[in-house]
């Protein structure tokens, strides 16, 4: 069975519990990476700069702690693939299938706005899920 390895399990403890039980059930059935949870001032902007992020600080729901975004990847991550969007979009159906099941409630970067269409955004923020329940919902 996966499990993260040290860079992942200390980027999973920035994560709000909500989101940290969500990733704690899909690494059971799928192997990824937790890239990033909680973001820092330097680092939204950076990111902002090199237009990774439509959002500047304080803004991103990665400025929060704890975090209540998540940047994940499929492992191996292999940026370059042809395949590299299908795993993105598998990963993250497991992420927001697994979230439902718990009351979770989800949004993927890559479908803004949930209708199962990627075609009609205008970024693509493939890593990124953000948690829709607030925060008090736990």
């Amino acid at each position: 069975m996966p499990e993260f390895g040290p860079r992942s399990k200390a980027q999973r403890d920035t994560l709000h519990p909500l989101l940290q039980k969500v990733v704690d059930e899909a690494i059971k059935v799928y192997d990824f990476k937790i890239l990033q949870g909680t973001r820092g001032e330097d680092e939204q902007e950076r990111l902002y700069r090199e237009r990774k992020t439509m959002v500047r600080w304080p803004n991103s729901k990665h400025n929060t702690v704890p975090s209540l975004a998540v940047d994940v990847a499929p492992y191996p991550i292999d940026w370059d693939s042809p395949h590299a969007t299908k795993k993105f979009a598998q990963l993250a159906g497991i992420l927001i299938g697994i979230g439902w099941t718990m009351g979770i409630r989800l949004r993927w970067g890559g479908d803004w706005d949930g209708d199962g269409i990627m075609r009609d955004q205008r970024f693509h923020d493939l890593p990124h899920l953000e948690l829709l329940n607030a925060p008090d919902e736990e």
